[in-house]
């Protein structure tokens, strides 16, 4: 998942050469590592600090499930609708790992529930549905996540559901209706 993620957004020759060259706030969001986090924001390091994919400190912090990164670069004002070359952003790559907490967290900052990436369309609701991501489905469905937005293919995340054969998902879905 990660592999064609990072090749639909132009990021696939992440080496480590390229990486020591990235901003310091990128790489210990990435890792959890919030003390190196409020050190860098107290020395006037740039919130909304971007790597060579566009990536910012927050987009890496939610991917990787560090709900007190996320917390805290939003409370120092990080934007929550920042995206990446292939139109990901924190809400999405959270919702990639089911990390339902900090999806929640973004919306109630004003994340854009229904924005779609632009290689296969996908918006956040889909993406859970796909995955098969009760948790993140819920959290979305609470929040009204559009359910009839279709993806490139023409897809809902009822269908999707439905062709991956994901029962609970289904579910989930039909009743929301």
């Amino acid at each position: 998942l990660i592999i064609l993620l990072l090749i639909s957004i132009g990021c696939s020759d992440q080496t480590d050469s390229k990486r020591s060259n990235e901003p310091e706030l990128v790489s210990y969001a990435e890792t959890g590592n919030i003390s190196k986090v409020e050190e860098l924001l107290a020395i006037g390091n740039k919130v909304d600090a971007l790597d060579s994919c566009q990536w910012s400190p927050l987009m890496k912090a939610a991917q990787y499930g560090h709900i007190d990164i996320v917390k805290l670069l939003l409370q120092q004002g990080a934007d929550v609708e920042q995206a990446d070359k292939g139109g990901y952003t924190a809400l999405l790559l959270a919702t990639s790992r089911n990390h339902s907490k900090i999806i929640e967290l973004l919306i109630k900052q004003g994340a854009n529930i229904n924005h779609q990436e632009g290689s296969m369309g996908w918006t956040a609701l889909i993406w859970a549905a796909k995955l098969n991501y009760a948790d993140s489905v819920k959290v979305l469905l609470k929040n009204q996540a559009n359910q009839e937005l279709t993806d490139l293919q023409g897809n809902t995340a009822l269908a999707w559901a439905k062709k991956n054969k994901l029962p609970e998902i289904i579910e989930l879905l039909s009743t929301q209706n």
